[in-house]
């Protein structure tokens, strides 16, 4: 930030921004996984939270306006993560009950 538009801020500015950027509740989530996945020359991310809504009403509203096409791409992720997650746990139990049963 360039010093002349940092010494600008009041006290009360000041105080308000520290306030909002040392937070951090809402980056506990109870699941958290986040990978870095290299594809040929570059890299992606994924990244899955999981948690109590926290947003209000209000704000997954605007949300939702602001990006309609979003929740559409959200939902055929979300579907296609379970088809791919169900039988990979299904898979998963029976290869164990197998293993135990001998």
């Amino acid at each position: 930030m360039p010093e002349e538009v940092a010494s600008s801020f009041t006290e009360l500015q000041l105080e308000t921004i520290e306030h909002a950027l040392e937070g951090g509740k809402w980056r506990d989530h109870p699941v958290d996984v986040r990978l870095s996945i290299p594809v040929l020359w570059r890299r992606f991310y994924f990244v899955l939270l999981v948690g109590p809504e926290r947003r209000s009403a209000e704000r997954r509203k605007y949300e939702r306006a602001r990006r309609p096409t979003r929740a559409i791409a959200d939902m055929i992720l979300f579907a296609l993560f379970f088809v791919l997650l169900v039988p990979a746990v299904v898979g998963s139990i029976h290869l164990i009950s197998m293993a135990w049963t001998g």
